[in-house]
């Protein structure tokens, strides 16, 4: 859904600045999710998160995990 905000909103047209912004909130959102997906899940097994139906870590719970 990330990258599909992103390729609209390239294509939106929008004040160059605007989308500038946009496309560096869109990309650590992106990089945040790419850190979820490189801790194991034996990792967030131990843990007690539910490996089946993960939702998406807020960053000090990935921090809390990886420690």
């Amino acid at each position: 859904m990330i990258s599909l905000s992103k390729l609209s909103l390239l294509a939106s047209g929008e004040d160059s600045n605007l989308i500038e912004d946009k496309l560096n909130e869109l990309d650590q959102e992106l990089e945040l999710i790419c850190y979820q997906e490189d801790i194991p899940s034996a990792t967030l097994a131990a843990h007690g998160y539910p490996i089946t139906k993960m939702g998406v870590l807020t960053p000090p719970e990935i921090i809390k995990v990886t420690e």
